[in-house]
């Protein structure tokens, strides 16, 4: 029921709370935004990603608690928060920062969290994201295309009523799995 799994949520959360800072490690850290994100905590989970943001004794956010922050901020509809973060990674891949690694070489689950965040906005009045999304699908080395990517900017191009694309798309794609097929 939800109330008990919101009483599980608010368990984790104690748990989460008594842990000595030096314990709350990146994974406990993805595991706790995680259980908000389940539970359409987004606000809480966005909260505790920026609250161990930035600064130097703190862990470093990964590709794991970058995925659940964006996963956070389409589901709660918190576009500045996101646009942020896929911004600060797209720039990074024109300066290539010491410590940041460029878009393409991020986690596959990320870049297409990255896809569907671009979709869910869509072309609004901040931006073009479909054509975000499309770079972002672009950019893929050929080996970590998935179905899922494929799927995100398939979805994106039908939630912003460009049809023709998602058909082009999915003909270009199913006529490359025929090939491989025979």
């Amino acid at each position: 029921s939800n109330s008990s799994s919101q009483r599980h949520c608010n368990d984790a959360m104690h748990i989460f709370d008594a842990l000595p800072a030096d314990k709350k490690d990146i994974t406990m850290i993805g595991a706790m935004m995680k259980c908000y994100v389940n539970h359409d905590r987004c606000a809480l989970a966005i909260a505790l990603y920026r609250k161990y943001d930035g600064s130097r004794q703190q862990p470093q956010h990964n590709d794991v608690t970058n995925t659940t922050f964006l996963k956070a901020c389409i589901n709660g509809d918190h576009y500045e928060d996101g646009i942020q973060l896929i911004k600060r990674y797209s720039e990074q891949q024109h300066h290539h920062h010491h410590h940041h690694l460029p878009l393409h070489q991020h986690s596959i689950e990320f870049l297409n969290t990255c896809i569907e965040f671009c979709g869910h906005f869509g072309d609004c009045e901040y931006g073009r994201h479909v054509d975000d999304a499309v770079q972002i699908f672009e950019s893929l080395p050929t080996h970590k295309k998935d179905i899922i990517s494929v799927g995100a900017l398939m979805k994106c191009y039908v939630d912003n009523a460009r049809h023709c694309d998602a058909i082009a798309l999915y003909e270009y794609y199913d006529d490359a799995a025929i090939q491989h097929s025979c």
